[in-house]
């Protein structure tokens, strides 16, 4: 077992902030490597173990917050305890729901089960499979991270100093994948796989390519992964540019958003497309009826981001400008067909036919198990709604649609009481970033 680069950085600075009882830079450690999903900090060879960097801080946050409160008393709000109630409820159901398998076997139904992670297990195991007990844990790990946050969180000016940590993570992944990936493709020098892409338990999808154009997945492990991580934000800045709101200068935060909208494009990622449309198509509307405004002021809205349009659209051709003079036999034809198979031909493609069949078997464990499902972890489909399905029925799904709609609904009670504050527009920013 050895420790790789980020690991000798954030295993001692880690330790020390413990030491030290710092529990808010490790949320902010936290929050800025969230999205390093293709890093670990330690590697055992020949073993496909590996320790995200956010997975080892969450550990020594929870552990510090936690020791924090035993000599604190912990003093919650309404809309806290009805979340804090609501997780509970959750996690327990979800914990019961692993002897599903068991009671279902004694009855006579055995669905094969669905892992879109590991093609190789064919035939379809069924019953009950070890591996969900480990996401079991998984789930209570980040369950407990919800809560710690909620604890030691306690006022608006805290959540605004996260949400600038958060950018400035996704200001530096993108540029990390332009300036760095995207340059070992052009450039044709060896990419840095150690430093940000040394997971053994994923597959890396840094030397990926659609035809003739690179795949961005910077410190993710595709172009998918990386791309949920910037509908996260993206959202959130759209909402401040709208409502004229900011917690970076407003300039900066519209080239921000520029910044990562134009690596969701060239992710060439559909999850990414769809999201990008959804943004476009929700925030403006939802922003001004929240303000009140009237429908002239939305249509308004609508034109003003007409000048990201313009602002993405020239950065796209300098782009196609410097790819065409890289790579000589790359024309509009290529590109053209490249969008098409991202976009309108994707249903009929290998991975759109794949997600789309995943999907339907999701629903189909549902309707086999009389609406119950398989049990947490059991199942993995490549989206959240059917794999909730799948594995912990209509009563597991209702539970979590509460456990997110309950901060949802804080957020914009808390909007629509206080959105003529500075810094106000954060909570609206939030309910995007959850529901795009």
């Amino acid at each position: 077992m050895r420790l790789t680069e980020l690991g000798y950085l954030l295993v001692p600075l880690g330790l020390l902030l413990v030491l030290l009882g710092r529990s808010r830079p490790l949320l902010h450690l936290l929050v800025f490597f969230s999205p390093f999903t293709a890093s670990t900090i330690v590697i055992i060879e020949g073993s496909r173990f590996g320790m995200q960097p956010s997975y080892w801080i969450g550990i020594l946050f929870i552990f510090l917050v936690l020791v924090k409160r035993i000599f604190k008393p912990i003093v919650l709000a309404r809309a806290q305890l009805q979340f804090v109630w609501l997780i509970a409820l959750f996690w327990l159901y979800s914990g019961v729901s692993l002897v599903f398998p068991f009671m279902q076997e004694f009855i006579g139904i055995s669905p094969e089960l669905l892992n879109t992670g590991r093609p190789e297990y064919q035939p379809r195991p069924t019953g009950f499979q070890t591996y969900t007990v480990t996401q079991f844990a998984y789930l209570t790990f980040l369950l407990l991270i919800s809560l710690c946050v909620m604890i030691e969180v306690r006022k608006f000016a805290e959540i605004r100093e996260l949400t600038r940590t958060l950018i400035a993570s996704a200001i530096v992944t993108v540029l990390w994948g332009v300036g760095v990936q995207y340059s070992s493709f052009f450039m044709e020098f060896e990419y840095p796989e150690w430093i940000f892409n040394n997971h053994p338990g994923y597959s890396q999808g840094f030397e990926e390519n659609l035809r003739i154009i690179p795949r961005l997945s910077s410190v993710a492990p595709e172009p998918s992964m990386f791309g949920y991580f910037l509908l996260m934000v993206a959202p959130v800045l759209l909402t401040l540019e709208l409502t004229q709101d900011d917690v970076y200068g407003r300039r900066f935060q519209k080239w921000v958003l520029v910044l990562l909208i134009v690596g969701a494009i060239i992710g060439t990622s559909t999850t990414a497309y769809v999201g990008l449309v959804l943004a476009v198509a929700l925030v403006p509307f939802t922003v001004m009826y929240a303000k009140r405004h009237a429908w002239v002021q939305v249509g308004y809205a609508l034109l003003i981001q007409l000048r990201y349009l313009v602002y993405i659209a020239l950065i796209l051709l300098g782009l196609f400008a410097v790819a065409r003079a890289a790579l000589p036999y790359v024309d509009l034809e290529d590109l053209l067909a490249v969008l098409g198979i991202l976009t309108v031909y994707k249903v009929d493609m290998g991975s759109g036919m794949d997600r789309f069949a995943a999907f339907q078997r999701g629903l189909e464990i549902l309707l086999e198990t009389g609406f119950l499902g398989t049990g947490w972890g059991s199942n993995s489909t490549f989206d959240l709604f059917s794999t909730l399905l799948a594995n912990v029925g209509i009563i597991g799904f209702g539970l979590f649609s509460a456990m997110i709609a309950v901060p949802l609904h804080h957020c914009w009670v808390e909007y629509r009481h206080f959105r003529s504050l500075p810094g106000a527009a954060l909570s609206l920013g939030l309910v995007h970033s959850i529901i795009i």
